[in-house]
């Protein structure tokens, strides 16, 4: 009798605990704050520049405000702040203090006359709208393509091309974890407001690269053939993809180009869209671009190092076996034998 209760104990405390950080988490979800634009408060500022853009390096929103801000002609105005938010062990994104400025837990952050603007699409709006440097504002029917959606509904329908490039960058956020631990990661999904991001490393660490397979799937098979497509008919007219000078519509997308480069990707996408292959070439040869794709500050030049070896390494698997088979889906049957 004693043995039995010690064993239904023993199996009934963790599962509790497992159900109640699971329905916590779900909470947060469910009330999870989204600030965007300017913010009525100020905060303190840490530097004389007009401007403060408190980033992380490899963040896709983040590379899309540092472009925009380049070809703004605005980049020697920005002072640059480097936030790590857990690809290497760091949560500076949670401390108190930059919850105060930014409550959604998210970067970019931009700071202006003292107050926070916050989401990198309404960064970019509100910096369009302040009189500033060349407008660049993308007409709205590329605001499907130029927006990134990390919603979890978004995540799971799977249907832009920002989100589908974010469903394959998975890889980069299971490094992060395999190479700097679970437990920190953990206690972050407790105390971040939206813990959706945590808790995809969670999963991505303990499965692998296989975090969804259909939407895997899909994003290889159908979403971003699809945009690729779109995209490369606007580019056989234009040199840009909306036209003939850059916009939002290049600068919202490139950033998840360079995310495909990085992970092996690119090549396999562009085979069939050479006037995409050529607008990215032009794209890369543009000054914006050494401002906006940069790495960690030095002090992470070790943790750094780890993780482009585990993309090295993830790059070859891609290049040997192609994309289906390294994400685990079955490859797409030949036209002829259809």
């Amino acid at each position: 009798m004693f043995v039995g209760a010690v064993l239904l104990r023993v199996v009934l405390a963790p599962l509790a605990a497992v159900v109640g950080v699971v329905v916590y988490i779900a909470y947060k979800i469910a009330v999870a704050p989204r600030l965007t634009g300017k913010q009525p408060n100020k905060v303190p500022t840490r530097s004389s520049k007009p401007f403060e853009l408190y980033y992380f390096h490899d963040s896709l929103c983040s590379q899309k405000v540092r472009l925009f801000l380049a070809e703004k002609g605005l980049s020697d105005q920005v002072a640059s702040i480097h936030l790590d938010i857990g690809h290497y062990k760091h949560f500076q994104h949670l401390e108190p203090w930059y919850l105060a400025m930014d409550p959604n837990g998210t970067v970019p952050c931009l700071v202006h006359d003292a107050h926070p603007v916050l989401d990198s699409t309404h960064i970019i709006k509100y910096l369009d709208g302040i009189g500033v440097g060349p407008m660049l504002a993308a007409p709205t029917e590329w605001a499907d393509v130029i927006d990134v959606d990390t919603r979890p509904q978004a995540v799971g329908a799977c249907e832009g091309f920002q989100t589908a490039v974010v469903v394959l960058s998975g890889q980069i956020l299971r490094l992060s974890v395999e190479f700097f631990g679970v437990s920190d990661t953990f206690f972050a999904l407790l105390r971040h407001p939206q813990p959706i991001v945590c808790l995809i490393r969670i999963i991505n660490r303990l499965t692998g690269v296989h975090l969804d397979p259909p939407n895997v799937e899909k994003a290889l098979r159908e979403t971003i053939p699809q945009n690729l497509a779109r995209i490369d008919k606007a580019l056989s007219a234009h040199d840009f993809i909306a036209g003939d000078t850059i916009t939002t519509a290049d600068i919202g997308v490139a950033p998840a180009f360079m995310r495909l480069e990085s992970l092996g990707l690119l090549d396999h996408f562009l085979a069939s869209a050479p006037n995409v292959q050529r607008w990215w070439v032009a794209m890369k040869a543009r000054p914006s671009f050494a401002f906006a794709f940069v790495d960690p500050p030095a002090e992470y030049a070790v943790e750094h190092d780890k993780v482009k070896a585990g993309l090295l390494e993830f790059r070859r698997k891609i290049k040997a076996y192609g994309p289906f088979v390294v994400y685990g889906v079955k490859p797409p049957t030949p036209k002829h034998l259809l």
